[in-house]
């Protein structure tokens, strides 16, 4: 017999991209999920709920506007990578690096102590 497959709100959000005003409209959990240790206890909710749940008009209506407005803040977060890694690399062509070779006597000289 397989086991039933539960859902936390974490993994609500992870695997269905549901976000917190999402949540505000899930029925009440039918489920309790423990975590690592038995005194850790979250509400759970079972996938067929779920299932029921994801198909209301308004939390497909949330979905279509979170997927939006993420898409947005991701266009935003790659320009603003962008323009930093620009601003970076103009600063970085504009220092000049000069090495001199020196002699290695005049080397041993500054530091003897290092060379014994």
């Amino acid at each position: 017999m397989a086991k039933e497959k539960i859902y936390t709100k974490t993994a609500l959000k992870r695997e269905f991209g549901l976000t917190n005003k999402c949540l505000a409209y899930l029925p009440p959990a039918d489920k309790i999920w423990y975590g690592r240790y038995k005194s850790q206890r979250y509400p759970a909710w079972s996938e067929s709920l779920i299932q029921d749940f994801l198909a209301q008009d308004e939390v497909k209506l949330l979905l279509v506007l979170a997927t939006k407005r993420r898409a947005k803040r991701q266009q935003a977060a790659q320009k603003a990578v962008a323009t930093k890694t620009n601003a970076l690399l103009a600063e970085l062509a504009d220092i000049k690096v000069q090495i001199v070779r020196l002699p290695e006597k005049k080397i041993k000289a500054l530091n003897p102590s290092k060379f014994r």
